[in-house]
């Protein structure tokens, strides 16, 4: 019965041995985790600036399309600059349409983006409480465990 006592015992403290290290690996998972995190938000962060910018952009071009409607129909007034000025703006709304059209393709993919990184901090908030979930069944095992341990040094002595 001892001899059994002293295997127990040599088992729950190989066991115990094992789950601190487990214990470590997954507070280095949680560190790495949380650094993952921070560099997404700080992503985030950059792109809805980024969008913001060209939200801007976008407004300003959209005046500088109203402007130019405008100027056009200033210009009709006057028959010898029509043709020439016509032809100027209308190259000048081409170009800020296009314009345009390529700041709201960029809102779209930088709209895309954000969200792709919203859904992989959402994945890393729950590998995070998973892994704090994890971290707390086995601090309860250990605890379980150096009470087995205990219990086994107390009949062993």
């Amino acid at each position: 019965a001892k001899d059994k006592l002293k295997e127990e015992f040599y088992s729950m403290r190989s066991c115990m041995q094992d789950l601190a290290l487990q214990s470590k690996d997954l507070a280095a998972a949680k560190a790495s985790l949380s650094l993952d995190l921070d560099k997404s938000a700080k992503k985030t962060h950059d792109l809805t600036a980024k969008m913001d910018k060209m939200t801007q952009q976008l407004d300003e071009l959209k005046l500088e399309k109203l402007d130019f409607v405008v100027e056009n129909k200033d210009l009709q007034q006057t028959k010898q600059s029509l043709t020439a000025e016509t032809a100027k703006i209308v190259k000048t709304i081409a170009v800020a349409h296009e314009n345009l059209t390529k700041a709201r393709d960029e809102i779209s993919a930088v709209k895309s983006e954000k969200q792709d990184l919203v859904l992989q901090i959402k994945g890393h908030q729950a590998a995070k409480s998973s892994l704090e979930s994890t971290g707390d069944r086995q601090a309860k095992q250990i605890a379980d465990l150096s009470a087995k341990l205990a219990t086994a040094n107390e009949q062993l002595e």
